[in-house]
């Protein structure tokens, strides 16, 4: 299976054990460098940097063609950054960015059941989503929304107060 190699020198000078296994000669389909089954206790610990080279797989032997991690399940972090090599959405700030009237919106939304620019949920299902261009695209779409309660806004000020004028003149 592998050959044991023990290297001294650990932390109080005991011993660290480790192995090296080299595959290229396996025959078979099923070709495990480890293979360890113990349900309910750590199979394994890495304490320190780990690395790997072509792919991990988690709850799953079928490694998405494309990524370097494939998991079936959940997963759970404390935090996960993306780095997009798009541009962040604040292009929708700028005074040539064209907004959508409000009703051009509602027209689009009746018609395609879905916001302009988001993936229908149909679309989700078929091809799951990305969470950094979803991000990207959720921001943009917020933009979007502040700028149109900064139209509503001015427009109730100029309603509001014609509506003061009208109520003084009687």
């Amino acid at each position: 299976f592998g050959n044991w190699t023990m290297i001294s020198g650990g932390a109080n000078n005991n011993s660290i054990f480790g192995s090296y296994i080299n595959m290229s000669s396996s025959i078979g389909a099923n070709k495990y460098g480890y293979y360890v089954n113990n349900p309910g206790h750590w199979a394994s610990y890495f304490n320190g940097k780990s690395y790997i080279s072509e792919s991990l797989s988690i709850g799953t032997t079928n490694t998405a063609t494309g990524y370097k991690l494939s998991v079936n399940g959940k997963v759970i972090c404390e935090e996960l950054k993306v780095e997009l090599d798009q541009s962040w959405p604040d292009y929708v700030f700028e005074s040539d960015y064209p907004l959508r009237s409000i009703q051009e919106l509602e027209t689009s939304i009746i018609e395609n059941g879905h916001l302009p620019g988001i993936p229908s949920a149909e679309e989700v299902e078929e091809n799951g989503l990305e969470v950094g261009d979803m991000q990207k695209r959720m921001m943009e779409k917020i933009e979007e929304l502040s700028l149109y309660i900064i139209q509503l806004d001015k427009r109730n000020k100029v309603l509001q107060n014609r509506i003061t004028k009208l109520e003084n003149i009687k």
